[in-house]
């Protein structure tokens, strides 16, 4: 799974996501957000995969998130991914 926003290197036992908005300092966007979930929501479901590294392409890890609405992690989502 790729998009604009987010790149999975090689799902494997690890998945790598990067964060690939360097020109906006890797700031989240809700597009890339939804990229995010939906990713993390397939390693979840992976019987191979075991690690979610995730990166920023660039100098900058992750600046912030872009203006929009807020939103919050629900206790479902924090759950999910404990096997």
């Amino acid at each position: 799974m790729t998009g604009d926003g987010l790149v999975l290197s090689e799902p494997g036992r690890v998945w790598r996501l990067t964060l690939n908005r360097p020109e906006a300092r890797n700031a989240v966007s809700s597009p890339m957000l939804a990229e995010l979930q939906a990713c993390l929501g397939e390693a979840a479901g992976s019987p191979q995969c075991r690690v979610v590294a995730l990166a920023g392409a660039g100098k900058d890890f992750c600046a912030a998130s872009m203006p929009g609405p807020s939103r919050t992690c629900s206790a479902r989502s924090r759950t999910t991914l404990g096997r």
